[in-house]
């Protein structure tokens, strides 16, 4: 009875210690799974508070997976990677093995694919995870597998390599030019003012 009960927790620990491994190989799991996916989304819409929380993004640009870019995607049990609140319309990173696990999303904090920083990322996992993307170890797996199933490759530009203007805020852009022509007009009436007085009292 007394080796049973033995037996049985050396197995409870080796297993919690197989799930503990699993884990922490998330970076490299994504590496070498040719079903996982790796791609920047604009969220459509996010429902954390349902009984089955779920979260629909159209992609637009693919590191690594399966996936088309203007389509639309449904996933459940988001997983948002750290403390900060997805918002319909802003653009997230997004990795998703299968239904049977979390799909993990990640805030970035700049735009340069090879020098991406991502947001609120604690321990050596998730730092591995954000250097394979920085130093391109994810866009050569997806090369190898699309070569492997004879698929076209990814297009190595500017673009896909390098700036992704798509994580600018649009209306950053708006609000500054906005405030620009407000400020030129402001200088151009107000110079047309003075010159009327100036034309009264002379």
């Amino acid at each position: 009875m007394k080796k049973s009960v033995c037996l049985f927790f050396a197995l409870l620990l080796l297993l919690s210690t197989g799930i503990t491994t699993c884990a922490g190989s998330i970076p490299e799991d994504l590496l070498h799974s040719d079903d996982a996916q790796i791609f920047f989304a604009e969220v459509c819409y996010y429902h954390p508070d349902k009984a089955q929380p779920d979260i629909e993004v159209s992609p637009v640009h693919v590191i690594k997976g399966d996936v088309n870019v203007g389509g639309k995607l449904t996933f459940f049990n988001p997983n948002p990677i750290g403390d900060f609140r997805v918002k319909p319309g802003k653009v997230y990173l997004f990795t998703y093995f299968d239904e049977n696990n979390p799909t993990d999303i990640f805030e970035a904090e700049n735009r340069e694919l090879t020098g991406i920083k991502l947001k609120h990322i604690e321990g050596d996992m998730w730092e591995r995870f954000e250097r394979n993307i920085n130093d391109g170890t994810y866009f050569r797996a997806e090369q190898e597998r699309r070569q492997k199933l004879d698929l076209p490759l990814l297009i190595d530009d500017p673009i896909a390599m390098g700036r992704l203007p798509f994580l600018d805020k649009p209306t950053d852009g708006i609000a500054r030019n906005v405030c620009i022509s407000v400020g030129v007009v402001f200088f151009v009436a107000c110079f047309v003012v003075l010159l009327v007085k100036k034309k009264r009292h002379g």
